[in-house]
């Protein structure tokens, strides 16, 4: 599945939890089942040479819970 259009080339799994790395990724705002965000140590600096700005959300954590979408296990 691609992360970013949320396009599959083919048959896909439905997960009870996904986890994507450094930023949320607009193709898996619609998939299934609980969606967390890991921490990978990018320093914030790289997100303003980027041009994204963010408040820092990790805090002490490494990882947050984004959401929980229907459908979850079906």
């Amino acid at each position: 599945m691609n992360a970013t259009t949320g396009e599959a080339p083919g048959a896909v799994i439905r997960p009870d939890r996904t986890l994507t790395l450094a930023l949320p990724k607009t193709g898996l705002a619609r998939v299934p089942g609980d969606l967390y965000l890991a921490d990978i140590g990018i320093p914030p600096e790289v997100y303003v040479q980027l041009g994204i700005a963010l408040a820092p959300f990790f805090g002490r954590a490494y990882w947050v819970r984004l959401g929980c979408q229907a459908g979850a296990g079906v």
